[in-house]
């Protein structure tokens, strides 16, 4: 997807040819999820929805701004549903506990 296509805002994003080099190094054609923390205009969750819409989409982003960008541009792609944690990324992703977040 081209950087132009994103609505951006403040938040960061992460440019496409890095999004490219990402989502083919994860390779998630047999992933069940994919957790996004610090997710910003939400570009690697909403390319890597675009390309596997089976995925489950988890975005953790802190900033308000953000997460409305986030929600925009899943509209705006027709790629939902990703689902939006509006904070921190919790502490429990430190101890492993990462199934709450595949819902």
């Amino acid at each position: 997807m081209r950087d132009d296509a994103f609505l951006r805002g403040e938040a960061p994003m992460t440019k496409e040819e890095i999004r490219s080099i990402v989502l083919s190094k994860l390779d998630l054609r047999k992933a069940n999820g994919l957790l996004d923390i610090g997710a910003g205009t939400g570009s690697v969750s909403v390319e890597a929805k675009t390309l596997y819409p089976d995925l489950i989409v988890t975005a953790i982003e802190q900033n308000q701004g953000a997460c409305s960008l986030i929600a925009a541009n899943t509209e705006k792609m027709g790629c939902g549903p990703i689902h939006i944690i509006p904070d921190r990324a919790p502490s429990q992703l430190l101890k492993g506990s990462y199934d709450r977040f595949f819902i």
